[in-house]
């Protein structure tokens, strides 16, 4: 049987398999897709996910239109078109419009719209450019920055957020508006367990005091005559 011969018999096969489940680089993984279509030439591996693309990878589950798997031990995984990132062990979901994944490293940046879902810390996050370190739990983002928890919304060019501690760096224009407070400064870093919020740096901001009407105990009433 030929080389070329036994390649194509190789893609039926794949082709054939709703789903198929490989063991590669650190962590078993499976893919499925509509279509699949794959080059198997030395140093040039590829495999490419075509409709209803997903991986799951240790504890992500990717999802996109289009997904492509390369590298040796498809290290790579690059995805494209309404993806969905969920990691079940962080609890963590991650939206964007592209998506390149390292398996070894578990380092992936994400572009376009980004969002990303932390229930377990009571945050939303949006901006234009995400990167997310799995091992150390730092996501780094760029690109009208917003973060939004409960009372407290944060906004700068550049923010970098640290899961493991639950503190937030906020660089390049930052601004945080703590109900109706605000704060601006050249450096803002908040501690996102207690909402402790330090300045640094051309450091402003304004204080609204709460109004709280309290009526004196002898004070006559409002429609007394």
């Amino acid at each position: 049987m030929t080389r070329k011969l036994r390649r194509r018999n190789l893609l039926l096969l794949l082709l054939a398999l709703p789903l198929l489940e490989l063991s590669a680089a650190e962590d078993p993984f499976r893919f499925s897709g509509d279509r699949l279509s794959s080059n198997f030439t030395a140093g040039q591996e590829r495999t490419q996910l075509q409709g209803n693309a997903n991986v799951n990878t240790g504890n992500l589950l990717i999802k996109a239109e289009a997904i492509e798997l390369s590298g040796k031990s498809f290290r790579y995984v690059s995805c494209k078109g309404q993806v969905i990132v969920v990691d079940s062990k962080k609890n963590l979901t991650i939206l964007a419009d592209t998506m390149e994944y390292d398996r070894v490293l578990k380092l992936s940046r994400f572009r376009g719209l980004c969002q990303m879902q932390d229930p377990d810390n009571e945050l939303s996050i949006k901006s234009g450019y995400f990167e997310y370190d799995e091992d150390s739990e730092n996501c780094t983002m760029q690109i009208g920055v917003k973060i939004f928890k409960k009372d407290l919304v944060c906004r700068a060019e550049n923010a970098l957020y640290s899961r493991s501690k639950s503190s937030l760096e906020l660089t390049g224009l930052p601004q945080v508006n703590k109900k109706k407070d605000e704060y601006k400064a050249g450096t803002i870093k908040v501690n996102l367990k207690t909402d402790e919020i330090l300045l640094d740096g051309r450091v402003s901001g304004s204080i609204t005091p709460d109004k709280k009407e309290t009526a004196s105990p002898d004070a006559p009433a409002k429609d007394a005559p």
